[in-house]
């Protein structure tokens, strides 16, 4: 199985994916969501600038298990209208 990140511009957003999609089945796989704790380095500096970056609080979600045949539209779908 694969995995992914997906990013929302909004942590209630985030939030929200995480809630409404946990253990969410693709091609017949049971998809698991959690905060990532990775960052990009753009997320880093504008941190730096304002505060401390400390895990789990960010807008980066990691899916694990994801069947290696789901296409990025399967996976744009599934994480697009959470709200």
């Amino acid at each position: 199985m694969g995995y992914g990140f997906v990013r929302y511009k909004r942590k209630h957003d985030a939030d929200r994916a995480l809630k409404t999609l946990q253990m969410s089945v693709l091609d017949g796989k049971s998809l698991e969501l959690k905060r990532s704790e990775r960052t990009l380095m753009s997320d880093v500096k504008t941190a730096r600038k304002k505060t401390k970056i400390t895990e789990q609080t960010g807008t980066k979600i990691l899916v694990r298990n994801i069947p290696f045949q789901a296409t990025a539209q399967e996976m744009t779908e599934l994480f697009k209208y959470v709200y």
